[in-house]
């Protein structure tokens, strides 16, 4: 397979793909529901959503990006134009995360690291806070890496989180993600984290359990409840 092949862009979701999910309400793990987490190309019609999840205390920590909209919306340009594959996540239809696919060969990365002409890396935010750590964000990264996985033929999946995002980093090893140390990335200290296309496969993803923060209402789930 030659680089260009392996590098062309993965085909749109915008219909095709969705995946879903067993989950439980914590303190009723006897009802099991479902969860269908879907990926679809964003647009500069996301603008909005991608600049309030940017201004987020949470998401500005280690993105950086706490900017006004029109810097918003020309960085989202320059990305959706780019090599990057740029999609929005939904949870049962509403949008909770923002996430940026690449073919390694193309990034800065190649230069940091041993990789493959077919392996492919990812960024993630979280955007509303009441879905951090609710217990569902599993099921949202593992519906990017099962993507990657099943329209591409890498043979491994690479994360780049900042050395200090603890929260990434653990979340990511969950999800097969093996320490590969730390690299530089211009003026990011990151823990290199790459995930082997058979770790991935033979993952067993336990039902989630999902733990509501004390009054928030969660339009992602509350029609399920």
């Amino acid at each position: 397979m030659t680089a260009t092949q392996a590098n062309a862009p993965l085909p749109s979701v915008a219909q095709a793909y969705s995946r879903q999910y067993d989950y439980v309400v914590s303190g009723a793990r006897e009802n099991v529901k479902s969860l269908e987490i879907c990926l679809k190309p964003a647009s500069l019609n996301d603008l909005g959503l991608v600049h309030q999840w940017m201004n987020y205390p949470h998401v500005a920590e280690f993105w950086q990006q706490a900017w006004p909209e029109e810097k918003i919306a020309g960085y989202l340009e320059q990305q959706i134009n780019s090599y990057h594959n740029v999609m929005i996540v939904s949870v049962n239809q509403v949008p909770v995360a923002y996430t940026e696919l690449y073919p390694v060969i193309d990034d800065p990365l190649s230069k940091r690291c041993d990789h493959s002409a077919e392996d492919w890396g990812w960024h993630l935010l979280v955007g509303p806070p009441e879905f951090v750590g609710c217990g569902l964000t599993a099921a949202v990264g593992h519906a990017i890496v099962s993507y990657l996985l099943e329209h591409t033929i890498a043979d491994e999946i690479f994360c780049e989180p900042d050395y200090a995002n603890q929260r990434m980093i653990r979340f990511v090893s969950r999800l097969a993600h093996q320490d590969r140390g730390l690299i530089q990335l211009g003026e990011k200290c990151a823990r290199l984290m790459v995930c082997r296309r058979e770790d991935f496969e033979t993952l067993s993803l336990p039902i989630l359990t999902y733990t509501p923060v004390a009054g928030v209402e969660d339009d992602y789930i509350k029609e399920q409840l």
